[in-house]
């Protein structure tokens, strides 16, 4: 990761910290305030709760179904092309 992308990210969750109050940080008991060891976690239940239910939904549609090497072949000996295959993919999803 560069520079820029760590200061956007920094800068992002700022804004999701203090203005928004979307987002908080969880540091260990024990540790120092400074300590980079803290996880960052939802502080709003609504908006957890929104993205519980859109995980199962989101990741159905990053899945896609893999064909083996044969049935590609054939599919483009039968007059297919590779964007004919990409809509037929996403039509199975």
């Amino acid at each position: 990761m560069s520079l820029d992308r760590d200061e956007q990210v920094a800068g992002y969750l700022k804004v999701l910290i203090e203005r928004y109050r979307l987002v908080g940080r969880r540091q260990p008991v024990f540790a120092k305030p400074t300590a980079r060891s803290g996880r960052y976690c939802l502080t709003d239940n609504f908006l957890e709760a929104w993205l519980a239910v859109l995980a199962n939904p989101v990741s159905a549609v990053a899945f896609a179904p893999v064909l083996s090497r044969d049935t590609r072949d054939a599919l483009n000996r039968e007059g297919f092309l590779a964007q004919d295959l990409d809509d037929l993919t996403r039509e199975l999803l």
